[in-house]
């Protein structure tokens, strides 16, 4: 039986009511393997005529259904038609990545902590420090560590840097109330500066609070080029740099 002959015996069959099927016995099966005598019939005009042109247009075999409402005897056809996904249907804690024309979802979630854990630290700073290796041509921080030990070989202050990208940066400096005054700090920092142009270091920075030492790094030679203010609120934290070659 030909497409045409299927639908000139549809469409003068109008069935009223929910469940109705049409009497015919001719009609077995249509292109999907579906049963069409489970198909219901609505009126050529109204709202429901555009249901009945979705369901011969699917006898036919040639049109996809959309949107809501199809023929549940049409659901088994359209299962395999990949359904797109709509704006803000996926899970909060889903991210979804397209890598060599495959759809990856990568479940996810955020914990707020105060614990400084390494492994943490690690996953965050590992793969920025490839990253600018990649696109610099240059490894990343070198630690740069003097530590001021006592008498029985105990730390008790020092310096702590590191010299990336042709800077030294000075993190920490520290000297016990009982040394200053001897010049400690200054043999630190002018260490640490060797150290760096040895290095390839062209220059170094630094920042320190209003509060700290401001003074004792401008005999030094360095300058300020940056304040924030207000940080504590009603102090000043400098930056400061120094040309080393």
């Amino acid at each position: 039986m030909h497409d045409q002959d299927q639908i000139r015996k549809l469409k003068p069959q109008t069935v009223h009511g929910t469940g109705a099927a049409p009497q015919n016995p001719e009609i077995q099966r249509n292109d999907l393997g579906l049963s069409q005598s489970k198909l219901r019939v609505a009126p050529q005009e109204g709202p429901c005529a555009v249901v009945a042109q979705q369901i011969v247009a699917a006898v036919r075999g040639t049109h996809k259904v959309l949107g809501r409402g199809r023929p549940s005897v049409l659901r088994a056809a359209c299962a395999a038609r990949p359904r797109a996904d709509k704006v803000g249907s996926r899970p909060l804690n889903s991210a979804v990545r397209r890598q060599s024309g495959q759809t990856r979802v990568m479940n996810h979630s955020i914990r707020l902590t105060d614990v400084a854990d390494a492994a943490a630290r690690d996953a965050i700073a590992g793969p920025l420090r490839a990253y600018n290796t990649e696109i610099t041509g240059r490894e990343g921080p070198g630690p740069l560590v003097l530590v001021l030990e006592n008498s029985d070989g105990h730390p008790i202050g020092g310096l702590w840097g590191r010299t990336p990208y042709g800077w030294l940066i000075v993190e920490l400096l520290f000297v016990p109330k009982e040394l200053r005054g001897k010049g400690i700090g200054a043999e630190l920092m002018s260490l640490a500066e060797r150290e760096a142009i040895s290095r390839g270091c062209h220059s170094a920075w630094l920042d320190t609070f209003e509060f700290q030492a401001r003074g004792f790094y401008e005999r030094l030679g360095y300058v300020s080029f940056a304040q924030l203010s207000d940080h504590p609120p009603g102090l000043t934290r400098y930056f400061m740099k120094k040309a080393l070659i």
